[in-house]
């Protein structure tokens, strides 16, 4: 009779360590899975927010002047700066290869370094 009751609580013992190592996996599952979510929904916005950043940078022709006072950040020699909570936002202006072009290239970067890029080209007016 006591094999049969040592047997059986050694069995409840192996099924228990399986059960906590099948819940480990599922957590490290569920916890890779919530990290690449939250890092999907931070490259949407930031996407987004670099979609509206390149219409109004098209809007001003370059200006970024007039940036600022659409969307907010500050400038400095040829380049946007706009701080979120999440990730900083930027334009830098590039020389384009053809007259009456104009080009800039937008990111959003976080500490972990870039989250999404975007080219933007406009056509100057002659002056």
């Amino acid at each position: 009779m006591k094999n049969k009751a040592l047997l059986a609580l050694m069995e409840q013992v192996i099924m228990l360590l399986v059960l906590a190592v099948a819940a480990t996996v599922c957590l490290q599952v569920f916890t890779q899975a919530h990290h690449k979510a939250h890092h999907n929904t931070l490259q949407d916005q930031s996407l987004q927010q670099l979609e509206n950043t390149a219409q109004v940078l098209k809007h001003t022709r370059g200006d970024l002047e007039r940036l600022c006072l659409e969307l907010g950040g500050s400038h400095t020699d040829g380049q946007w700066i706009l701080d979120t909570e999440a990730y900083t936002l930027t334009a830098v202006l590039k020389e384009a290869p053809t007259p009456l072009l104009g080009i800039a290239e937008l990111s959003a970067v976080t500490r972990q370094g870039v989250i999404s890029t975007l080219t933007v080209s406009w056509q100057e007016v002659e002056p």
